[in-house]
């Protein structure tokens, strides 16, 4: 049995059949919370300019995908122990605003 990526798959799906892939699967991402613009993207996950739905303010948004380590630690755990430290040190000025912090399906992801 050959298996196909994800990527191959899309290729060969009409626009309007990928646009409802992703509408059932969405949750949170793209419905609350809308990403303006891509600032880094890696197998592990990927970080984002953002905004809530219905607000202009714009925020950074870090995801990480389950199944990737780095240095014996798994992207999703060094993800959330980056929130845990930005909670900690929110006290002082120059450390940017903890927002929230959620998962969707398997993902994490970070504001």
């Amino acid at each position: 049995m050959r298996v196909w990526s994800t990527a191959y798959q899309l290729g060969l799906m009409s626009h309007f059949q990928i646009t409802q892939m992703i509408v059932k699967h969405v949750n949170t991402f793209f419905k609350k919370i809308i990403p303006t613009e891509g600032l880094n993207s890696k197998p592990s996950g990927a970080t984002f300019l953002a905004h809530v739905a219905g607000s202009e303010e714009e925020f950074v948004l870090k995801n990480a995908h389950p199944g990737y380590m780095n240095l014996g630690v798994a992207c999703t755990d060094s993800l959330k122990n980056e929130a845990v430290n930005i909670k900690r040190m929110m006290k002082f000025d120059f450390i940017p605003n903890y927002i929230a912090d959620f998962s969707e399906d398997e993902d994490y992801f970070f504001m």
